[in-house]
């Protein structure tokens, strides 16, 4: 999902990326009511990474779920505020 300001959604982005393989980026950037240079973005992003490019960057770097450990005992619990270990 996007952030509600911004102006294309992952469906719109693939559009936009439709329009751009037979026109230039900056007439189609000015149809669709962005810059140039966010339009490049996102053609460059799906020719480097494919379909997975045209997500959210936080979306298509961080899988969905939580992760665990292998061995949380080995973690190192720090009090509140401090930032390096005592020594």
């Amino acid at each position: 999902m996007s952030h509600r300001n911004a102006p294309l959604s992952p469906e719109g982005r693939r559009r936009l990326i439709d329009r751009c393989q037979n026109r230039p980026i900056a007439h189609v950037a000015a149809e669709t009511g962005i810059s140039r240079a966010c339009a490049s973005k996102w053609v460059n992003r799906f020719r480097r990474h494919g379909d997975l490019g045209l997500l959210d960057r936080w979306l298509a770097l961080h899988p969905v779920g939580v992760r665990v450990r292998a061995h949380p005992e080995q973690q190192l619990h720090l009090p509140l505020g401090r930032k390096t270990i005592p020594e």
